[in-house]
């Protein structure tokens, strides 16, 4: 389509002043339900204003394609994730335009095929340990936070396999700077008039020592590594290491490291910990399906562990997963600049306004997934996955800034799910009730317990 062709203001939404009610008022306590409410009432492009503020929600995945993949240029990330660096500094989630492509190209091979795979051993030893600790619980009959569970899993799994460090546990300081590191992020992404981390506020100050102390320990780690050039660790900052720059030869620097190994502890644990406790939840949820997903594991594995040359013929554990991701995407929503004036869907998207992605909303379209609400990670077979637009099904987004670690976390959930169910029944604890909380991810508000049976 033509950007030179002007066409109409798409429908919505406006408010003239941002204050406390009216609309801005239920985006704020309900950002999920105004998003897919307004999609349903508007269609495919929904225009809201908030004051100076224009956003354009764009759902179907032929537009979602245009912003992420197409016409990517034109739409950047916006100065919201620069709200980010405060903690991640110049990662690959804050950077744009030739910073962000460097960094890509250099990173890239640390996620090769071959050397995701061969981490899978540091992913099913850390589960095991905990599912140890989990069969006393479950021998007492106790309701488990499994939500809770998987934030430590995967703190655990993320540090060996970048660091080759155990930073999990709940006395260990490393995992609890993480921790407050994460939790003063998720309060400035949702409290955009917060003060700046230099105002010595209580909440700034603790989250400045987490920093300080992260910081203190990834460049410890990354001077006794580069006394050793020579050594491979087997991890991922051993592969960061290593990589050159194919245009000039040069190497990263320390701070370049440092920021892209607390990048990719943040994104590396807490969104795979949200797809854990959503698929859990699931499978606790739809008896069918966890009959099915307990056979395959069965055949497949025969008792044993499982390893990366099992995920092949692990197919139904995959589509579940993939259908948990569906109905819960752990990145709900991201936020692009428009540049230039573009047409989407035959409305004007002007310059200077916003878009808004909703892997949640697009994930629910009725034209791409009949009957949106259901769990049924049939959808997923070949023959109804056929024809099906890609970005239908975007929950690791698309196009150059497509997840760079959606292997690596695809195959840490399989494995975990596998291990399990090989362990585990789940049971909803009585009265509990699971809802998602949209915050930093789309976590399950009040978290996921469950009561454990043993799993044969």
């Amino acid at each position: 389509m033509s950007n030179q062709v002007i066409l109409k203001t798409a429908p919505g939404l406006r408010q003239l002043l941002p204050l406390p009610y009216g609309p801005m008022g239920r985006l704020k306590r309900d950002p999920l339900g105004f998003l897919l409410d307004g999609e349903r009432r508007h269609g495919d492009v929904f225009r809201h204003q908030f004051g100076p503020l224009v956003f354009h929600l764009v759902s179907h995945p032929d537009d979602v394609k245009r912003v992420l993949l197409d016409n990517q240029k034109n739409y950047p990330r916006n100065w919201y994730y620069g709200r980010v660096k405060v903690v991640a500094g110049e990662g690959l989630v804050t950077t744009e335009g030739p910073p962000w492509r460097r960094l890509r190209r250099m990173t890239q091979p640390a996620f090769h095929p071959q050397r995701i795979a061969a981490l899978a051993g540091a992913m099913t030893d850390a589960t095991d340990v905990m599912l140890g600790r989990w069969r006393e619980i479950a021998r007492r009959g106790e309701p488990l936070d499994v939500a809770a569970e998987f934030v430590g899993l995967t703190l655990r799994i993320v540090g060996r396999t970048l660091l080759s460090i155990d930073f999990g546990g709940e006395t260990d300081r490393i995992g609890a700077a993480v921790t407050k590191s994460l939790e003063f992020l998720d309060y400035r992404l949702n409290n955009v008039l917060s003060l700046p981390p230099s105002f010595p506020t209580p909440r700034n100050l603790r989250a400045r020592r987490a920093i300080r102390f992260l910081d203190d320990v990834v460049f410890g780690i990354i001077a006794e590594r580069r006394k050793d050039p020579g050594r491979d660790a087997g991890d991922l900052l051993a592969m960061l290491l290593a990589t050159r720059d194919e245009e000039t030869g040069e190497g990263l620097s320390d701070r370049e490291l440092r920021d892209q190994i607390i990048t990719f502890i943040g994104a590396g644990h807490e969104t795979t910990a949200v797809a854990l406790a959503w698929t859990t939840y699931l499978l606790s949820q739809h008896p069918e399906a966890d009959r099915r997903l307990r056979a395959e594991v069965a055949d497949v594995l025969d008792g044993r562990a499982p390893t990366a040359a099992d995920l092949p013929r692990l197919v139904f554990t995959r589509r579940v997963i993939e259908e948990s991701l569906r109905l819960y995407p752990p990145v709900f929503a991201v936020v692009r600049d428009v540049v230039a004036d573009d047409a989407i869907g035959g409305f004007r998207i002007p310059a200077r306004s916003m878009v808004v992605l909703s892997p949640y909303v697009t994930h629910r379209h009725p034209d791409f997934w009949p009957d949106p609400e259901t769990f049924d990670p049939d959808r997923f077979t070949p023959e109804r996955s056929a024809g099906r637009s890609r970005f239908a099904w975007y929950p690791f987004l698309g196009g150059p800034h497509q997840c760079i670690g959606q292997e690596f976390a695809m195959m840490e959930v399989t494995l975990i799910v596998a291990m399990l169910v090989q362990s585990f029944r789940f049971e909803l604890a009585p009265g509990a009730r699971v809802e998602p909380r949209p915050l930093l991810s789309l976590r399950p508000g009040g978290g996921v317990p469950l009561v454990l049976h043993p799993g044969r």
